[in-house]
């Protein structure tokens, strides 16, 4: 069945009779809805202040704890996705280095598969590996500077594919 829409008033209506949330600034709580939905917001962030015998907000939770909770967790993927960003950065850049200093700069070497492990276990993900590079280095047309070293050099070297 079917859910019914409902307007922000009702979503808010819902919140307070239903849910038994308070909502001291309801102005406030319709302009958040607005911004966030009722989906992302509410059923996100209900877990850890709803009753779950009663599927109603414990005593004293507005919908500013809910907000917040929201706004905390925003906050959080933020400063891990900036982390994990300059790990990978990191990685590829070592990576990069150390297959150059032991291959060469030639994109043929990075897109020699013999130039990787030969264990039957990696076979699959080394033929996966160049596939996605040979398509970066031979094929792409979107980066400026891949279409630099290709027409410019007649290589692609791979700090430039990474």
């Amino acid at each position: 069945m079917a859910k019914d829409f409902l307007t922000y008033d009702q979503q808010v209506d819902k919140l307070v009779n239903e849910k038994g949330l308070a909502v001291p600034d309801r102005g406030y709580a319709i302009e958040t809805l607005k911004r966030t939905s009722y989906f992302a917001l509410v059923n996100g962030y209900k877990q850890p202040l709803r009753d779950p015998m009663t599927r109603r907000y414990k005593p004293g939770t507005e919908f500013s704890d809910i907000v917040a909770l929201f706004e905390f967790d925003a906050r959080l993927r933020g400063l891990f996705m900036e982390a994990i960003v300059r790990v990978e950065r990191k990685l590829r850049s070592s990576i990069s280095y150390a297959f150059c200093s032991r291959e060469g700069s030639a994109q043929e070497r990075y897109l020699d598969p013999a130039s990787y492990s030969d264990a039957r276990k990696h076979r699959g993900g080394v033929a996966r590996l160049v596939k996605i590079m040979e398509g970066i280095a031979v094929r792409n047309d979107e980066y400026p500077y891949i279409v630099h070293q290709r027409s410019k050099y007649g290589n692609v070297p791979l700090w430039a594919v990474v």
